[in-house]
């Protein structure tokens, strides 16, 4: 029967070639694949190491914040220089942070919140600076206000001295009124300087102008030219005071105002703007790590329709290989060992096609119409023996050499056609090897599909990346554990301060209240020793050591009361703020613990991508072996194609020389 095979109007090279390409060109695209994969994990690499970089200086962020804070209040405490620099030392460090991370983030488009916390960053050391200054200018203030104050109570007690000397009882009785009032309101100034109330400050001028009225009408009843300029220059010197003291009462209402509407609130902003943007950061990561999730999941999808239609393609090139060589060489050799048999009746495979094939065909086929002419001559000698008796030494002659020549040819041609089924044989093998290769070539790539699928989760060098990030984080973690427990020691440090600092005001109070009393009662007793006159004047110059006594308590007591009402009021603040700071840094040891938790998730998962890396390495390297041999395989098929035409060309001559021969036979056969 004759074989079928497929007609695709190409030669056997060319298909050859072209199911090696369409192979190779299905290998490129999931190398493609795997390379798209590999470039996608670097982007997710970058982006990640972006989110762990920001997270980590957005902490550090928070804890520069917490030391600005805390500096800050230490700076309003005790009004250190070291203080004041350290804050701008840190202002700096937490400006040039934030420009980092906004640098970082130049393009991913979402940088808003880091300029709003890099304006905030600038205003608040701005703002410090004019806390600084305003600082500076209250306490060239509160220095003022002591030299007058101390200045006015010298002056009351020469005017009180010269008074009473003059006999004058009512200007001493405005003269002790003053003094009294001067007394009140330096003591309500102290507790101004620690309270900073604006009901202080108005009592306080308050009571300096009913000195000054006091002062005034004292100045009304004198008519001692020397004790009236001691009056003018006491109230010039008042005046000197109270103008101290509005400068006193403008920088620190200034102060406070910047500290209170300005760099507390600027303070608590930044450290929940980076608080946010931690977790933001944290979040971020989270989602990139579940797009990354969804991705692999896709690629894995997508690798194994590529595997099986890999798979698919390379069966059915060795199946169209096999068909479309194999089973017509081996028919066409069947075809010929048939014919050099005897069988003339063969019916030769092949004719229509318009490949190698089809040539041998139609050489086997001129061949067998000459042996078929060959039986019919031959055939036609021994019907015309009998008739060519007479010419038999010539015709004996003549069909032994025919003979020869015929046996001659049909042993070559039987000969070629030994070739040509040695060379198709070969060609079988050849075909079966290269159809065997190209499965292993399918596997291969099959294999480096499922190790490309696992590289795509993400690189080697996010466990570098992951492990530095570790690192900070831990180390952070300490930090805020150390902060933590230094807040609550300083927290309780400054209650118990501010306990004990109650206490002794309560005590100066009481000294204050009797340092008054006895004043008053001093002032009383000169002003009955000057009514007495010679017989108390013994009784006068105790009640002016009393007085003199009373009035140095006094002004100590104001010092002493001034100071503490400054500590309470500082140390009421200072554990406010420690409170707050304590649960801040709480909160930062929170985030840190999460992002310590995510970093151990992404160091497991770097893990399996290293090996994974490693087995796709192996894999791609059985692809490239195969592919060669694949190439080999393809070009043995191609030298053993080009073994059949040549034999086929030798059979091809062999019929020519047999109808040559029977042309010269038939020649002679008419002449003789």
């Amino acid at each position: 029967m004759p074989a079928t095979s497929i007609q695709i109007g190409t030669r056997i090279g060319h298909r050859i070639t072209a199911g090696s390409a369409g192979i190779l060109l299905f290998l490129a695209a999931v190398a493609g694949v795997g390379i798209n994969a590999l470039s996608e994990t670097e982007t997710v690499v970058r982006r990640n190491g972006v989110l762990a970089e920001q997270v980590v200086d957005l902490g550090r962020m928070q804890t520069l914040m917490l030391d600005m804070r805390l500096k800050t209040t230490a700076f309003l405490l005790n009004g250190r220089d070291e203080d004041a620099d350290a804050v701008a030392s840190l202002s700096t460090e937490a400006a040039n942070l934030v420009a980092a991370v906004d640098q970082r983030l130049a393009g991913s488009g979402d940088t808003a919140a880091v300029q709003q916390m890099k304006a905030r960053v600038a205003q608040y050391r701005d703002s410090f600076a004019a806390v600084r200054d305003a600082h500076a200018q209250r306490s060239e203030a509160v220095a003022e206000v002591a030299k007058f104050g101390a200045k006015l109570q010298t002056m009351l007690t020469t005017i009180l001295t010269n008074a009473k000397g003059s006999g004058n009882v009512d200007a001493l009785n405005l003269a002790a009124q003053a003094a009294m009032h001067v007394q009140a309101a330096r003591t309500v100034a102290a507790r101004f300087q620690g309270e900073g109330s604006a009901g202080l400050a108005t009592a306080t001028r308050t009571e300096l102008k009913t000195a000054a009225q006091n002062g005034d009408a004292m100045a009304k009843t004198l008519t001692d030219p020397a004790l009236r300029g001691l009056v003018t220059a006491f109230l010039k010197t008042l005046d000197g005071y109270a103008a101290g003291f509005d400068r006193l009462v403008e920088t620190t209402q200034r102060r406070d105002a910047l500290v209170n509407d300005t760099l507390t609130p600027l303070g608590t902003a930044i450290g929940d703007q980076a608080r946010g943007l931690t977790e933001q950061g944290v979040s971020d990561e989270q989602q990139l790590r579940a797009d990354t999730t969804a991705d692999i999941a896709g690629y894995r999808r997508a690798m194994a329709i590529a595997s099986a239609a890999g798979l698919i393609l390379g069966l059915a090139a060795a199946l169209l290989i096999a068909r479309n060589l194999s089973r017509p060489v081996v028919a066409m050799t069947d075809a010929m060992t048939r014919l050099a048999g005897g069988d003339r009746s063969v019916t030769i495979p092949g004719l229509d096609r318009r490949d190698e094939i089809g040539g041998m065909a139609k050489a086997v086929q001129v061949f067998q119409a000459g042996l078929i002419e060959a039986d019919r001559m031959a055939a036609e000698t021994a019907a015309a023996h009998e008739a060519r008796v007479r010419r038999g030494e010539r015709i004996d002659r003549l069909t032994q050499e025919f003979e020869r020549m015929v046996e001659g040819t049909l042993g070559r041609v039987a000969s070629a056609a030994t070739q040509l089924q040695s060379t198709a044989l070969s060609i079988q093998s050849t075909t079966e090897e290269t159809s065997r290769l190209a499965g292993d070539a399918v596997r291969s790539s099959g294999e480096t599909t499922g190790s490309v699928e696992t590289v795509a989760a993400a690189a080697e060098e996010l466990a570098v990346s992951i492990a530095a990030i570790s690192q900070h984080v831990a180390h952070s973690a300490e930090v805020t554990e150390q902060a933590v427990g230094i807040a609550r020691v300083t927290d309780e440090t400054v209650r118990s301060l501010t306990g004990v600092a109650r206490q002794i005001g309560d005590v100066v109070q009481l000294i204050g209240s009797i340092a008054a009393q006895t004043n008053l009662l001093a002032l009383n007793a000169t002003i009955e020793a000057a009514r007495a006159g010679e017989a108390g004047r013994g009784f006068a110059v105790v009640a002016n050591e009393v007085k003199s006594l009373a009035a140095q308590t006094a002004r100590a007591t104001e010092e002493i009361e001034a100071q503490i009402v400054a500590v309470q009021r500082v140390s009421s603040e200072a554990a406010g703020a420690i409170t707050e700071i304590t649960k801040v840094i709480g909160e930062v040891n929170e985030v840190s613990a999460t992002i310590a938790s995510a970093i151990g998730e992404q160091r497991a998962a770097t893990n399996e991508i290293s090996g994974s890396i490693q087995r796709a390495a192996r894999g791609t390297q059985d692809v490239r072996d195969n592919i060669t041999g694949v190439t080999h395989a393809f070009q043995a098929t191609s030298d053993a194609s080009r073994q059949v035409k040549s034999a086929a060309d030798g059979l091809s001559g062999e019929a020519d020389d047999l109808r040559g021969c029977v042309s010269r036979f038939l020649a002679d056969m008419r002449a003789a």
